[in-house]
């Protein structure tokens, strides 16, 4: 149901808002259009976009054989028990976060960037179709590295995907906990005109 989606965006300050009616006047500087709330409306109301190019990702609990340092096993037998997860881009702007078990979308992202194009998405005689959705394929590793830049490392699992045609950003999401995850950067070419 549209009310009860999980649909989030981050902002330019790093901080990830949920994509919400509540959130038109935060989210308006953004979307690019005179009616936020009724866009915003529209795209959570869409079902699952078109899949084109997008090959989807998905997200076990933590399983490399060997283990390849000291620290992955307790990183590994922490995560056992973690909800799998299947990560698909589509073309309605968004990457859905879709567990594996019941097929049901937990949470979608739409990357900051393609904010201002959600209202070439809209089914209206206006509408302008050169939407550059998140149409490339994520992939999930996991990782060992300084997440928060304090001199300390650790084993995390992250999702990374670009945006295919003709989008020209990378997203880096934290998906260790897929309950609880987080953006770690988006990178933008600011030499696309359109982006």
């Amino acid at each position: 149901a549209s009310a009860s989606r999980n649909v989030y965006t981050v902002l330019p300050d790093g901080r990830i808002v949920a994509f919400a009616v509540e959130n038109a006047d935060l989210l308006s500087p953004y979307l690019n259009t005179a009616d936020p709330a009724g866009l915003i409306q529209f795209v959570r109301a869409q079902p699952l976009g078109a899949i084109i190019g997008s090959t989807p990702a998905t997200l076990d609990p933590p399983s490399l054989d060997p283990p390849p340092d000291r620290d992955y096993p307790a990183f590994a037998t922490g995560l056992a028990a973690r909800r799998s997860m299947i990560f698909v881009g589509a073309n309605d702007g968004m990457l859905h976060a879709i567990e594996t078990s019941t097929g049901t979308e937990k949470w979608a992202y739409i990357p900051r960037n393609l904010l201002s194009k959600l209202k070439n998405n809209r089914s209206d005689a206006n509408a302008v179709q050169d939407f550059a959705a998140v149409d490339a394929s994520p992939s999930v590793w996991d990782i060992y590295f300084d997440r928060d830049g304090d001199g300390s490392k650790e084993w995390r699992t992250i999702l990374a995907c670009a945006q295919g045609l003709g989008g020209k950003s990378i997203f880096v999401l934290d998906v260790t906990d897929p309950d609880a995850w987080s953006v770690l950067g988006e990178v933008t070419d600011t030499t696309d005109p359109g982006g």
